[in-house]
């Protein structure tokens, strides 16, 4: 395994992508699907990554992000969001996550942007440096 990657979002179907391919992709996967589930998930498995929907129930967005990371600053957060706006690319990459994803994820895009953030943290890069959109 390459490591434990968390999965949160409320939308059962982008679960199950991410599960069956970072799952293929020799990553150990974990979902929750609302903002307290991923801070109760994250406190018990100490997740190498969190793939984070922005827009769901509970602590969400930016808010809930900037929490993980606080809880667990050497996690790589990448931000998935059906905004493509320049303002939360900024926000996201200030606030030290990796990066973002928009909605809808293509599986080859999702892939290339575990595997890039991936290789940054295990290569010793900052946070906030492995940005990319």
């Amino acid at each position: 395994m390459k490591g434990t990657i968390l999965a949160v979002d409320d939308n059962p179907a982008n679960l199950d992508l991410i599960f069956d391919l970072l799952g293929d992709a020799s990553y150990q996967v974990l979902v929750a699907k609302d903002g307290e589930s991923a801070i109760t998930r994250a406190q018990k498995t100490s997740p190498d990554l969190i793939l984070l929907d922005v827009m769901m129930p509970g602590p969400a967005g930016m808010a809930l992000a900037t929490r993980l990371m606080e809880l667990y600053p050497s996690v790589i957060v990448l931000i998935v969001t059906a905004y493509s706006s320049i303002n939360l690319a900024i926000e996201v990459i200030q606030k030290g996550a990796h990066g973002y994803l928009v909605k809808p994820v293509r599986p080859k895009q999702l892939l290339d942007r575990v595997e890039e953030a991936w290789n940054a943290s295990r290569q010793g890069e900052p946070r906030a440096a492995a940005g990319s959109f």
